[in-house]
């Protein structure tokens, strides 16, 4: 879940509550605050292809935690959600077939 552009409490929760949902239906649920980390993950400086090679990173070291025994059933995937800044981020994610 990628939050938007503006830095205030409400932004950076705004996916709370719906990642509490998923999280109760059995999802695994990541809220990546771009605003708290350095200045250049921040929604001013960081582009699409920053955010995406993030993703693929995150996707294949997480993909290392999924048992093979489920690997083998089906092939892992990331969903991804985004509001307006985190909105473009995720559409671009998007075009990452072999991680989305």
């Amino acid at each position: 879940c990628i939050h938007g552009a503006m830095n205030n409490e409400f932004i950076r929760g705004e996916w709370d509550e719906i990642a509490l949902k998923l999280a109760e239906a059995g999802y695994h649920v990541l809220i990546p605050n771009f605003h708290s980390g350095p200045k250049t993950t921040t929604p001013r400086h960081t582009n699409s292809d920053d955010v995406r090679a993030l993703i693929v990173d995150l996707a294949f070291t997480l993909d290392g935690f999924v048992p093979s025994r489920y690997k083998a059933v089906a092939a892992p995937k990331v969903f991804v959600l985004g509001k307006s800044w985190g909105g473009r981020q995720a559409a671009e994610i998007a075009l990452l077939p072999q991680v989305v």
